[in-house]
């Protein structure tokens, strides 16, 4: 076994974030190490209420979502990594810890994106958060 074994991805499904996707197939590959991708859901326009796995309103936004992560996973990891996606929803970087917890991951990693302190003001930024939160060691990728 290498030095990680299990590595979360999480993605926004923008082009952008490929690039970690990338970087973290190419270390799962060498390391032997199972790759998690996953995707959260924010606010769909739904009563949050309704935001669960089992409801009718939900089903059609995680079937979109799962479609495209599974799409964007195959052209980019191929086959030649275990590879698992999840889509879940809710706060993104509490759903990041509780998957990293729970699935007690080695690694997470994330696409930096280059916003304009304004933008960082007034839309805050996953990324920090994810670095200044979650459990795990974070690596960082710029996009392409």
């Amino acid at each position: 076994m290498g030095l990680f074994n299990r590595i979360l991805v999480p993605m926004d499904l923008e082009a952008k974030s490929e690039a970690a996707l990338r970087y973290a197939a190419r270390l799962a590959a060498n390391e032997g190490a199972e790759l998690i991708v996953l995707h959260v859901l924010t606010s769909l326009g739904l009563d949050l209420d309704d935001m669960s796995h089992d409801s009718e309103a939900a089903t059609p936004h995680f079937d979109e979502a799962r479609q495209r992560l599974d799409e964007l996973v195959g052209r980019v990891v191929g086959e030649a990594v275990r590879t698992r996606t999840e889509v879940v929803y809710g706060d993104p970087v509490q759903q990041i810890q509780i998957l990293a917890t729970k699935e007690n991951c080695d690694l997470l990693v994330i696409t930096v994106k280059n916003r304009s302190r304004v933008g960082k003001l007034v839309m805050g930024s996953i990324s920090q958060d994810i670095l200044l939160t979650v459990d795990p060691p974070v690596l960082c990728v710029r996009p392409d």
